[in-house]
């Protein structure tokens, strides 16, 4: 049965059942059907739908009697349960007089499976990802739900519109597995793909076809490097943006009652005769045909006259005095009337009402013409009381404790609902980088009859806990054993804790980390550290030894920036120094205190897609702090992140610093930055950027005083787990007896795949990077290099 005339049949069944049962009591006999008493009822049908859910749903009992009104009733309220495909009565006579009555009932098979089938152009992925954010999922092992199934079919077509495939049908069939199960199959013929070949514009006379043409962003004639951008496809969102941006364009010349009709679309076939034949060729091998479509758009516009700006008032305010109005206005009397500018001063307004709780003020313009080009506006404002919150609660939370969310929240309840408050809590939330807020919106329930309104934060908890151990060999750790734990969110108190230890041939580790960001329940944090560290960096030509704590306290002057002051003592033995530039030492203490300030507004800490990231970090050594090594370092850096094209997005980084010694000291060699690897400069080897000294015929990477790092990635988010990314980075150190930018930048380009699993808190990266440039000395070599990584860049 075609499937249009199986929705309809369907859609029909209780209005044909309702005639089937109204018409015996419609006839002569009514009266004394009515009157029969029902001897029994029975129920027949079910195998897995419980008759007791059945049973509960009926509203007739042994000894009723006969009503048709009911019967009808209990079919719609059984067909309503979405059980069952068909559901019917049936009436016998009984044995004394009296009737049978009959539940007939087939239940709706259950779904074990959901497949795809005939798609080329569009992916199993596409699909399935928006099916998921349409939240139109069919669970495993569900009664078939055709509303869901028609709801999927249309969200299918639709995805075609969108890639210009107007001539794409969507069907689907049930495939029966075994009994009351099947497989639901959704058929896709894709059709040919259509694109814009021509735009025309009717009605238009302030501007031409041309550069209206060139005002659209987002729906395009079709050129050689159409593919790039998809422009060519009509696409009616798409349209309504541009159509946007075409009033816009008239609104600045004063065209206040622009208008912009529907497209009237006009497909032509252009494909040729010798296509033709091969299509033939093609159906009888079972391959679509290849065929030209081609789409006009004919726009309808209606341009009106301009107008000019003439005496504006302002009505309804209580909040803003009159004065704030008129002088935020932005067009002066007689000037073009630019009802673009106007709806910016309306959002403007509307942004500074909800942000002091006002959240349904609202601001209506009357408009008057006269002098056949003057407007008269009125502005009615309608203000209304502000909105408090009566409640607030937090939903996915499985691991994570209502207090470590509510105090990132600004707001409290009682408080005012300030909504600039509000988004500024749900960027804090997510900035913990255990609690994801962004895949659902935040529910928001106005209270009847009262101002108020009740807030669920929705989230999901995100992989925070790590736990790796084993073998391995690296070149910059040699053969070692290692265990680690972190987590960014012990026993869901939002604590960060990191135990790290490693044996190894160049590397031994023990380093335990715990920070507790709200201490005594206040915006405070409280960081301590210890650490015993053997490193043997033979590439760089010395070892070190290093053993010691911090401790470190953190404020938040603003809401998103955090000033943090740290006490660091360690003692450091350097028993082998290969390179002459650097000595031996043994027992030097350091004694530092370490002041940074961040600012960041950035929405993740190893996923960000928007924000910025501001740093800056001193860092003194002295005799006055009790120790015997001398120096100050400084270190800056700044990240932005920008929107690039449709979902994509742009990240740029710049760091510098610079080391300064004290008391005529030379530094020593592990005070020193070095350059290189996957968390500076991608495709070159560790520690490798920087000046370098050959002894006894090997040469080593030298560190220096002085660091500059620049990096710039196009990030293409794939789906919510993957992201490829597009780099460029440049870095280096320079020697201690060097100027800034005395030797050149390293260069590398190349593409990475970002993956975030659950099982790590950072992202897993593969990385192919092509190093631009070399060094004299051969410790970099132009060429390609595949890397491995877990973490970020910056």
């Amino acid at each position: 049965m075609p499937q249009l005339a199986r929705d309809v049949m369907r859609g029909l069944f209780i209005c044909l059942l309702a005639i089937t049962l109204s018409a015996p009591f419609s006839s002569a006999q009514v009266e004394t059907e009515t009157k029969q008493t029902i001897e029994d009822i029975q129920v027949l049908g079910t195998t897995r739908v419980p008759k007791e859910s059945v049973w509960f749903r009926i509203s007739f009992k042994v000894g009723d009697a006969l009503d048709p009104e009911r019967v009808t009733s209990d079919l719609r309220v059984l067909w309503e349960t979405g059980l069952f495909e068909d559901a019917g009565i049936a009436i016998e006579e009984g044995t004394s007089g009296g009737v049978i009555l009959k539940y007939v009932l087939r239940e709706l098979p259950l779904v074990t499976e959901v497949d795809y089938r005939g798609y080329r152009r569009m992916t199993k992925s596409s699909i399935t990802d928006k099916i998921e954010e349409e939240r139109l999922t069919i669970p495993e092992d569900s009664p078939l739900d055709y509303r869901k199934i028609n709801a999927i079919r249309a969200l299918i077509k639709q995805l075609m519109d969108d890639k210009g495939l107007r001539f794409g049908t969507v069907n689907y069939t049930l495939e029966n597995i075994d009994a009351g199960s099947a497989r639901v199959v959704f058929n896709i013929d894709e059709g040919s793909k259509v694109r814009i070949y021509d735009i025309e514009f009717t009605g238009n006379q302030l501007f031409n076809d041309k550069r209206l043409k060139r005002t659209m962003r987002k729906t395009k004639e079709h050129w050689m490097f159409s593919w790039l951008t998809s422009h060519d496809i009509y696409k009616a969102e798409a349209f309504g943006e541009d159509v946007e941006k075409l009033k816009k364009k008239y609104w600045k010349k004063g065209y206040k009652d622009i208008v912009i009709g529907d497209p009237v679309l006009e497909i032509t076939d252009h494909t040729t005769e010798r296509q033709r034949e091969k299509n033939l060729k093609r159906a009888q091998r079972g391959k679509p045909a290849k065929e030209k479509k081609r789409l006009k758009l004919t726009i309808p516009v209606f341009e009106g006259s301009p107008y000019t700006l003439g005496s504006v008032a302002v009505k309804g305010n209580t909040v803003l005095p009159e004065l704030y109005y008129t002088r935020t206005f932005p067009i002066g009397q007689d000037e073009i009337y630019d009802l673009s500018k106007i709806n910016d001063w309306i959002t403007d307004l509307e942004e500074t009402h909800n942000n002091a709780g006002y959240v349904h003020y609202s601001i209506r313009q009357d408009v008057s013409v006269r002098d056949e080009s003057k407007v008269d506006v009125v502005f009615e404002v309608q203000e209304n009381e502000q909105t408090y919150i009566h409640r607030i609660k937090f939903a996915g939370n499985t691991t994570t404790r209502d207090k470590v969310l509510r105090r990132e929240i600004l707001l409290r309840e009682g408080d005012v609902f300030r909504l600039n408050f509000f988004r500024n809590s749900l960027l804090r939330i997510n900035q913990l980088g255990f609690f994801d807020v962004t895949r659902d919106e935040p529910d928001i329930k106005f209270l009847p009859d009262e101002n108020k309104v009740n807030i669920t934060i929705k989230g999901q908890e995100s992989g925070v806990n790590e736990l790796n151990f084993g073998l391995g060999f690296s070149e910059f750790r040699g053969t070692s054993g290692f265990l680690s734990f972190s987590t960014l969110n012990f026993l869901g108190k939002g604590e960060k804790l990191k135990v790290q230890a490693q044996l190894g041939s160049i590397t031994d580790t023990f380093d335990v980390t715990f920070t507790e960001p709200w201490l005594f329940d206040k915006p405070r944090g409280l960081t301590t550290r210890i650490f015993n560290t053997r490193s043997n960096f033979s590439a760089s030509g010395f070892d070190v030894e290093s053993t010691g704590f911090q401790l470190g306290l953190s404020f938040r002057p603003t809401v998103f920036s955090t000033y943090s002051i740290s006490y660091l003592f360690s003692e450091d033995r350097f028993p082998t120094v290969i390179t002459p530039s650097f000595k031996p030492v043994d027992d030097l203490l350091t004694s530092s205190v370490t002041q940074s300030f961040v600012y960041n507004t950035t929405d993740h800490p190893f996923f960000p897609k928007k924000g910025r990231k501001l740093s800056l970090s001193v860092e003194v050594a002295s005799w006055q702090a009790g120790g015997d090594n001398f120096f100050y370092k400084v270190s800056t850096g700044a990240t932005q992140y920008l929107k690039a094209f449709k979902n994509s997005f742009i990240g740029l980084n710049v760091e510098a610093a610079v080391l300064e010694t004290l008391e005529g000291q030379r530094p020593t060699r592990h005070q020193l930055f070095f350059s290189g690897g996957e968390e500076s400069v991608r495709g070159y080897e560790r520690q490798s950027l920087g000046p370098s000294i050959t002894v006894d015929g090997q040469t080593f990477a030298e560190r220096g005083d002085k660091l500059f790092q620049t990096n710039f990635e196009y990030i293409i988010p794939v789906s919510d787990q993957f992201r490829f990314v597009m780099f460029y980075d440049a870095g280096m150190v320079f020697g201690v007896d060097e100027e800034w930018f005395d030797t050149d930048l390293f260069r590398s380009v190349g593409v990475e795949m970002r993956f975030s699993l659950p099982v790590f808190q950072a992202p897993l990266r593969l990385i192919y990077a092509y190093k631009l440039d070399e060094d004299e000395a051969g410790l970099n070599q132009k060429g390609g290099e595949p890397s491995f990584s877990i973490g970020t860049t910056f």
